[in-house]
């Protein structure tokens, strides 16, 4: 079942720069993506806190086939937090980072010229990495994992080619400490 769900996405991707060569509706948009983590550990003394948002970055493309339907896909960095503590008198740290690639299908609702609302479902390929060091040790993961990419969102059309866009991302899930795979999302896009 992962090599199918790889390959959808890879199909995914594919579609979307294909659609270069035929650029009536094809967009490019680059934003920041923000994200709460919680690395708490239970008994730790805080040397540092142990949650709050990170704020990374995140590019995309894709074509629109008509004011409803278009296929998109992109790269997400999850940033990288970190948290220092003490447990039972031994220190202990937790670093995490991660990134997805996503494709998706979009369909799109106009509420005004200008105003729209949007939903993508498709799926994406995230790596999410905890390295720990003194009790944490044992938490260190570096695993790959492909889910259900979702996302809602409204879009502000500025100009003729220029968008603005802000939207709730869910990356699928993954157990590891501090790594809550939805945030949001405030993007520029650039329609050709």
């Amino acid at each position: 079942m992962n090599f199918f769900r790889t390959r959808l996405v890879l199909v995914s991707a594919l579609a979307c720069s294909a659609s270069v060569s035929h650029a009536e509706g094809f967009y490019l948009g680059t934003g920041s993506y923000l994200r709460h983590y919680d690395m708490s550990q239970a008994g730790a003394t805080q040397g540092s806190s142990p949650s709050g948002y990170t704020l990374s970055g995140k590019l995309f493309a894709g074509y629109d086939f008509n004011d409803t339907w278009s296929v998109e896909g992109g790269y997400v960095n999850f940033g990288k937090p970190s948290y220092s503590y003490t447990l039972n008198g031994t220190a202990g740290q937790l670093t995490t980072s991660g990134r997805a690639w996503f494709g998706a299908v979009k369909a799109s609702k106009h509420l005004s010229e200008q105003l729209s609302v949007f939903g993508k479902v498709g799926l994406d390929q995230h790596r999410f990495e905890v390295a720990g060091s003194g009790d944490a040790a044992s938490l260190t993961s570096n695993k790959s994992t492909t889910a259900l990419y979702l996302s809602a969102g409204m879009q502000y059309k500025i100009n003729k080619n220029l968008a603005s866009t802000l939207e709730l991302e869910h990356f699928g899930t993954d157990n590891n400490p501090g790594s809550s795979l939805t945030g949001v999302s405030l993007n520029l896009k650039y329609n050709f």
